[in-house]
């Protein structure tokens, strides 16, 4: 089942970092430390971001570690219960739609869902918002 997290403002600019440092090395993967593992979660299911009030993209989930990981280009350590770990290849930008930011994670819900339009692959600049 599909989940939404939120990009901190804090952390957005380690986020860019992070995804010029994959589109540089041609790919790659990344992860998105949780403190508690979404039961429904499973590899192939999506993590759309939240990030400056608006849903932007989402990567598909290539693999769930339990325990904390270390990002391996800002190499700091994220303490959480579970690591969701997906590539940068399957991250997919869609038309911004909006939503609050929110600390944890939700399950995406039908209404979300519905609304969803692809406008862009992971090497495309991210839409603007309305």
């Amino acid at each position: 089942m599909d989940i939404v997290v939120t990009t901190p403002l804090s952390e957005r600019a380690n986020a860019a970092r992070e995804a010029a440092a994959l589109i540089t090395a041609g790919g790659g993967q990344y992860f998105r430390a949780l403190h508690a593992k979404p039961a429904r979660l499973t590899e192939g299911d999506r993590i759309f971001y939240v990030e400056a009030g608006y849903v932007r993209g989402y990567g598909v989930v290539a693999a769930v570690h339990f325990g904390g990981d270390r990002c391996g280009i800002t190499e700091r350590w994220w303490d959480g219960a579970v690591s969701v770990w997906f590539d940068a290849r399957s991250w997919t930008w869609i038309r911004p739609l909006p939503m609050q930011g929110f600390q944890g994670f939700r399950y995406a819900t039908r209404d979300l869902l519905d609304l969803v339009e692809v406008v862009g692959g992971w090497l495309d600049t991210m839409p603007e918002a309305p």
